[in-house]
């Protein structure tokens, strides 16, 4: 019986982690998540640069930015996450903490890419715009 009631205790927390950080921000919105070790780190940067360069396409297709480092993060409103939900947001995407990564996500909170270099704005919308077809 203690088995099952901390099976449902794991199951409910792990459920509700995710959505819950995701749920502070537009509900119709796709996600590009940028995983760094480092605000210094050579493909943090490039990201950013890549990602500025057509602001204009990520406002059409309703795009947040979340960028995360084992110690915090910034939200795409600008405000800061905590290092409690960069370790939630890593274990459900399987990331370790130094670990660089792109993930995409549709506007049904669904990972539909990953990368581990940066990618171009026109990439990133080949793959949001194929997933609107």
């Amino acid at each position: 019986m203690k088995f099952f009631f901390l099976f449902y205790l794991f199951l409910i927390t792990f459920q509700e982690d995710l959505p819950n950080v995701i749920s502070k921000y537009d509900s119709n919105a796709r996600f590009i998540w940028v995983f760094s070790a480092s605000i210094n780190s050579e493909k943090y940067n490039e990201s950013l640069m890549l990602l500025t360069k057509d602001p204009l396409g990520l406002d059409k297709r309703n795009t947040f930015i979340i960028e995360l480092f084992p110690e915090g993060g910034i939200g795409p409103d600008g405000k800061p996450i905590g290092e409690d939900e960069i370790k939630l947001i890593r274990n459900h995407f399987l990331l370790k903490p130094t670990e660089f990564k792109i993930i995409l996500m549709d506007l049904e909170h669904k990972e539909i890419y990953r990368s581990d270099k940066p990618i171009s704005c026109k990439e990133i919308f080949d793959r949001f715009d194929s997933e609107d077809k």
